[in-house]
């Protein structure tokens, strides 16, 4: 979804930490830039989107912010069930998203 705000991307990361009774896994972002005034947020795609979500105007951004947390944090809570359940293995390769580029041409 666009909502007017381009920024030079930056790849987060994953923390792992062993803790007594487990494993505790949280995301890692640098940072998080939203924006619901100025810019491109008053243009056609990006202003519908901030209005659907219902952060469009001023006063609007940390709604906007917790909205694009939540759904980061609920992505990483998947991904981490797929991958305890091995659906997320599995998936790659039901799908062949696991075979490097060079075995590919080795089994034709």
């Amino acid at each position: 979804m666009r909502t007017g705000r381009r920024e030079r991307g930056e790849r987060g990361g994953r923390r792992h930490e062993l803790r007594a009774g487990g494993r505790r896994r949280r995301p890692r972002e640098r940072d998080l830039t939203v924006a619901t005034v100025g810019g491109g947020t008053a243009l056609g795609t990006s202003r519908e989107c901030l209005e659907v979500l219902g952060c469009a105007g001023a006063g609007c951004a940390r709604k906007f912010a917790e909205i694009v947390a939540a759904t980061l944090l609920a992505g990483e809570i998947s991904m981490a069930a797929a991958i305890a359940s091995g659906e997320f293995v599995a998936a790659h390769e039901k799908y062949g998203r696991n075979r490097p580029a060079a075995a590919e041409g080795a089994d034709r």
